[in-house]
């Protein structure tokens, strides 16, 4: 049975944009990066913080690898 490790990701303190689709612009460095260290991508979150007429997106990815 596999064994796993996991690691979050905060996107914003990386400077990566998404874009207005939700689709990261210029994260395919950081994702190459993270994947040769053996990490896989599981999903990618979305927070928005309202206040003050204006909104804040925030991002983190969730990753995990294999313990061998």
């Amino acid at each position: 049975m596999a064994v796993w490790e996991y690691k979050v990701v905060d996107l914003n303190d990386l400077g990566v944009h998404i874009g207005p689709k939700g689709i990261a612009v210029e994260e395919t460095g950081l994702l190459n990066s993270i994947g040769k260290e053996g990490w896989e991508l599981v999903s990618v979150t979305e927070t928005i913080s309202t206040g003050s007429g204006s909104s804040n997106h925030f991002h983190k990815a969730y990753l995990k690898r294999e313990i061998k």
